[in-house]
């Protein structure tokens, strides 16, 4: 966890995306934490099982008993504190259920319904086939990953269904979403029910450092305000 002086007004946990590391692609993670480290917020990151420097296997029920154990730590270390979430592509169905003293921000959810669409029905291992035909770059952007950079990649089908099935509107409260391009196309159909905020890149994956620039100022400022972004009681 990295703190900022004089301690945390809240934690903000960040969840990288299947083919990238605690530090995300192009440095996008490292760059939301400096953001929220600047606007007062702790930050913590770590690799997915299976990622980065972890040496365990991909799989649905260790990446889940990773968030709990990351839970509990971060209640031992500030308790009482509030914790944000904010997560990339398809691991925003890890995000926490939902409460009424969190913000649960995913940055390009894929459509659930479309993601299920493109898994094979028989494979139980999405293994990339270099180079990639245009579906499957699709369904790997689809997933939150760089298709450039998935050539080693074995995900279980298992975990891809999994965190498919829970990427409803309910499992987060505000969605960071690209701009519509409708004269490009839009070849990965992304989630746009409830609360979100469009930005000035058509890059469902933001690569570019313009958009990792706006992203680390962007999220923080509605974390700040996160209040206003919560559903109204039912």
């Amino acid at each position: 966890m990295a703190r900022p002086p004089g301690g945390p007004s809240a934690v903000v946990v960040l969840l990288h995306g299947l083919g990238e590391n605690r530090t995300g692609n192009n440095y996008l993670f490292r760059e939301l934490a400096e953001g929220c480290l600047r606007a007062g917020f702790a930050a913590v990151r770590f690799d997915l099982p299976g990622c980065g420097e972890s040496r365990q296997e991909i799989d649905i029920r260790t990446w889940d008993l990773r968030i709990a154990e990351v839970t509990a730590a971060i209640d031992r270390w500030s308790p009482g504190t509030t914790v944000h979430w904010v997560a990339r592509g398809l691991s925003g169905g890890l995000l926490p259920d939902r409460s009424g003293d969190r913000l649960r921000v995913v940055l390009s959810p894929p459509s659930s319904a479309d993601l299920l669409s493109r898994l094979p029905v028989d494979a139980a291992t999405l293994r990339p086939r270099i180079p990639l035909a245009a579906d499957e770059a699709a369904l790997w952007t689809a997933l939150g990953a760089e298709p450039n950079l998935v050539g080693g990649l074995r995900v279980p089908s298992e975990l891809v269904r999994a965190l498919a099935e829970r990427l409803t509107p309910a499992r987060y409260d505000l969605a960071v979403l690209p701009a519509e391009d409708p004269a490009a196309g839009r070849a990965v159909p992304l989630s746009t029910a409830g609360p979100s905020v469009r930005m000035a890149t058509a890059d469902p994956l933001f690569r570019f450092e313009s958009d990792r620039v706006a992203l680390a100022r962007l999220v923080p400022q509605r974390l700040r305000r996160w209040r206003q972004w919560l559903p109204a009681p039912s």
